[in-house]
Parts: C-alpha cells; sequence; structure tokens
C-alpha cells in the first residue's frame, strides 16, 4: 500500500485500496452467480478471490498492524478518555475482518481440494477439486465477499470520523512524523 507523510492520510488510502479490491472480487463473484456455467467467470471469480485473500493476508494485514501497534496506543496514550472505547470497538472489528478473511481462504481451499471445514456461514461446503464450483458454492462465496465488504465499509467509516479526524487535532507535526516513521518501519515484516 502507498506510504504517504502523514499516516493519518496514508491509511485512508489503505482503506480506498482495500475497497477497490473488494468490490472487485464482489463484482467477479457477482458475474459468476449470473452466469454459474460460463468457466471463464468462474475463473475470474475465483482468480479475483484468491487476490482478495493475497492481499488480505499482506497488506490488510499490514494496515491493521498499523493501527493496532501504532495508532491506537498513540491515542490512547494522548486521549485515553475520548478514544478508548472507540479504539476496543476498532479492535473488535479488526477481529471480525479477520474471521471473514479466514472464511473466504478456507472456501478457496475447498475449491482447491483441501477440503478444509469452513468457518461461519460457509462451514459445511466442501467441493471436490475435480468439479468447478457449484452454483450454491458461488452463492456462499458471494454471500462471505458481501459480509467482508458490509463490515470494512462501518469499520472504516468508523476510524475516520471517530479516529482518524480527532488525531490531526490531537498530534502535533512532530508526532505524527514519529507515527509514519514507525508505521514505515513494519512494512518489512509484511513483506
Amino acid at each position: 500500500m502507498p506510504e504517504q507523510a502523514d499516516p493519518i492520510a496514508g491509511l485512508v488510502a489503505d482503506h480506498r485500496e482495500i475497497e477497490g479490491v473488494v468490490t472487485a472480487a464482489r463484482d467477479a463473484i457477482t458475474a459468476a452467480c449470473g452466469s454459474p456455467a460460463e468457466a471463464t467467470l468462474v475463473a475470474v471469480a475465483l482468480e479475483a478471490l484468491r487476490d482478495l485473500e493475497a492481499f488480505a493476508e499482506v497488506d490488510l494485514a499490514l494496515h491493521i498492524a498499523k493501527e493496532e501497534r501504532v495508532l491506537f496506543p498513540a491515542l490512547r496514550e494522548a486521549a485515553e478518555n475520548a478514544t478508548g472505547d472507540t479504539i476496543d470497538d476498532m479492535l473488535a472489528q479488526h477481529d471480525e475482518v479477520r474471521e471473514r478473511n479466514q472464511q473466504l481462504r478456507a472456501v478457496l481451499d475447498a475449491i482447491d481440494g483441501h477440503h478444509d471445514e469452513v468457518r461461519a456461514e460457509t462451514e459445511s461446503l466442501r467441493v471436490d477439486l475435480k468439479t468447478d464450483p457449484s452454483p450454491a458454492v458461488l452463492e456462499s462465496l458471494l454471500d462471505t465477499v458481501k459480509r467482508l465488504d458490509w463490515i470494512l465499509q462501518g469499520h472504516f467509516m468508523d476510524e475516520e470520523i471517530n479516529l482518524f479526524e480527532p488525531a490531526h487535532e490531537i498530534f502535533s507535526a512532530a508526532v505524527l512524523s514519529d507515527l509514519a516513521l514507525r508505521m514505515s518501519a513494519l512494512d518489512a515484516e509484511y513483506v
């Protein structure tokens, strides 16, 4: 994800990038659900879902680390009473995002023949490697991506309004610069 001098602007840019990847996956799986017999659409959808999984594994995990390991502790220290509950809410939402990503990964593993159990709503679904995903599996994947999108949209709005806007008021330019350096240092851990 692009790193910016203002760490808050960088996190907002991450949000837009994440939205784009999720939208691409949602659109591809929607097209495949509309024509499940069209092998090309199904292949494109599965590739988009694998891209989403790979993105979540590295880029989304890095974004979450920047928030949880750098921004949130700094905000807690600077304004414990004003933002503590909001940060706890954001941490819980990060857990939900991780759970949805795990559900998506498990479905993709099943499609690849690993036959792992899929968590939550996709838990009972299994697909043989020799067959294309059924319309029901495609619909389940679409539901998982839609739920992930829904969680992320609400989460991003909460963060941007309740944390990012106040951060610009709370932190001096020097503190923001330090946060940017600390966030940049995390990049090496996720590459």
